[in-house]
């Protein structure tokens, strides 16, 4: 069994891995880049379409542009046509609507993963998930908790570690994570069609 010190440290050395997350504007580039190698002008027409209106699209667009610049990696005419226009500043960043400015949907499903993924982790090693909040703090929400304190990252509570930990359970039970990418670009496109 591990003691919770070298939980909380396994934790701590275990969350580096969020530090290395993509944000949501760089998945949407990374489909756009896909979009342009295998030549899907209805999608690729579609975040173009979407980023008159739409930061996040704006943004992924950019970040695309200046990816395959980078690589020396062909252009395709509409993402061309495009930058061409921005870079003239034809075309102006659209403002984040009010309801995306603490952040894009399903931007803590990878996080809300490896949390959950933790606090298993932690259990196989002899660590209960949970506690009775009356117990003694020595679970592995304890231990998630005291590595996000040391980290100085949000969420750094029990209480907001185990509410993470039991909805991702929940969605796990109902094969709600089937796909992370998925999951989270359903939500993306559902929720920025709102705007």
């Amino acid at each position: 069994m591990i003691s919770f010190a070298e939980a909380v440290d396994f934790a701590f050395e275990s969350l580096k891995k969020l530090d290395c997350l993509p944000d949501e504007a760089d998945k949407l580039a990374a489909f756009v880049v896909r979009f342009c190698e295998i030549d899907d002008r209805k999608s690729l027409s579609a975040v173009i379409e979407a980023s008159l209106t739409q930061t996040l699209s704006f943004d992924a667009l950019s970040r695309a542009a200046a990816i395959l610049l980078a690589k020396g990696s062909p252009i395709h005419h509409d993402l061309a046509e495009w930058t061409a226009r921005r870079l003239t500043e034809q075309l102006e960043r659209p403002p984040i609507s009010r309801r995306f400015r603490t952040g894009w949907p399903g931007a803590l499903a990878e996080r809300d993963l490896i949390f959950h993924s933790l606090v298993v982790a932690l259990q196989e090693r002899g660590l209960t998930p949970m506690r009775n909040d009356s117990s003694p703090s020595m679970s592995g929400c304890d231990a998630v908790a005291a590595a996000m304190v040391r980290r100085r990252s949000q969420p750094s509570s029990y209480k907001g570690i185990k509410e993470i930990y039991l909805e991702v359970n929940a969605k796990a039970r109902c094969q709600q994570y089937h796909g992370v990418g998925v999951a989270v670009t359903n939500a993306l496109i559902k929720d920025t069609r709102k705007v």
